[in-house]
């Protein structure tokens, strides 16, 4: 006995619109999961960036230190320490000395490189004849970009990227990093980028609301562990030198203005070790809770 087929008819409107409605939602799910992967693997590109350039600052950031402390300040540097009257020792015209070669070593725009800005920490404090080899090599890499008064986002980090590759001849950093290198702004001078292809910053002495809120313990006393490694002692925090009135040497505003204020209203030290910044995927630096700071990855 045959049976007839029962031909079944075409898929509804409604079957078609679930099915339609399944795929969008896979999609969706399918999309997200690959965005968030990509977005980890950005953040960990920048991480281990970010590691790579602070342990070759802090290996150059001690030399310097090191090569500062074998040498006698300039004399600008001792006048401003206070002179035999109040620095008698000489220990706070070190401190200041070794801060002005950690500033000459590792520029943080193009202005502080040139040759006619008579304000510039090398001019101010440093004096002829007693520069540094790598410091005419910066002038000779940054004497095209017109040394613009107000530093370009980029500067800190092409700065940063000058230096290492000058004073680090035994490692070839275009190679070990080209994938963290590129020129974001057409300058023709390159930069550190992070894993989102943004140029990171550079900075010396940080301090301020953002360094702050990276780390709300980074403030304390002159011994406190992030005081500033540089000024151990608390030389630049005696109230007899930094707060003594009206300044009496003509470069100690200057100095404050172009390093960093020591110390906060109530006599605490700032923490104020150099910091490569990330300003993570929304490129915002201000106070966006993305940003990644190098001493907030050294596991202390």
């Amino acid at each position: 006995m045959m049976h007839k087929r029962r031909n079944r008819s075409a898929f509804t409107l409604t079957e078609i619109l679930v099915v339609i409605a399944i795929i969008g939602i896979l999609a969706a799910l399918a999309s997200w999961g690959v965005f968030a992967m990509i977005g980890n693997r950005q953040r960990s590109n920048t991480e281990a960036t970010i590691r790579t350039l602070n342990k070759m600052l802090q290996t150059r950031w001690g030399a310097v230190i090191k090569d500062a402390d074998g040498e006698a300040p300039s004399p600008q540097v001792q006048a401003l320490a206070g002179g035999p009257s109040l620095d008698p020792t000489g220990k706070r015209a070190k401190v200041i000395w070794r801060k002005v070669r950690l500033a000459e070593a590792f520029p943080m725009a193009y202005n502080e490189m040139n040759p006619l800005n008579g304000n510039s920490i090398y001019n101010l404090y440093i004096g002829p004849g007693r520069g540094k080899g790598y410091f005419t090599k910066y002038r000779e890499i940054t004497k095209g970009s017109g040394y613009p008064v107000t530093p370009a986002a980029t500067e800190s980090a092409a700065c940063l990227l000058m230096a290492l590759k000058t004073q680090i001849s035994d490692v070839n950093i275009e190679d070990q990093l080209g994938y963290a290198i590129a020129d974001t702004d057409g300058d023709g001078i390159k930069e550190f980028v992070d894993g989102f292809g943004k140029p990171l910053a550079f900075t010396r002495f940080p301090t301020g609301g953002a360094v702050q809120a990276a780390n709300p313990a980074n403030a304390g006393s002159a011994n406190a562990k992030y005081a500033d490694p540089i000024d151990n002692t608390g030389m630049l925090l005696n109230n007899n030198w930094y707060n003594f009135g009206a300044p009496t040497y003509p470069l100690r505003t200057t100095f404050e203005a172009q390093f960093h204020p020591i110390r906060d209203a109530s006599g605490n030290a700032f923490y104020t070790v150099p910091a490569i910044v990330s300003a993570g995927k929304d490129g915002n630096f201000g106070t966006a809770t993305d940003n990644l700071f190098s001493f907030q990855l050294r596991g202390e």
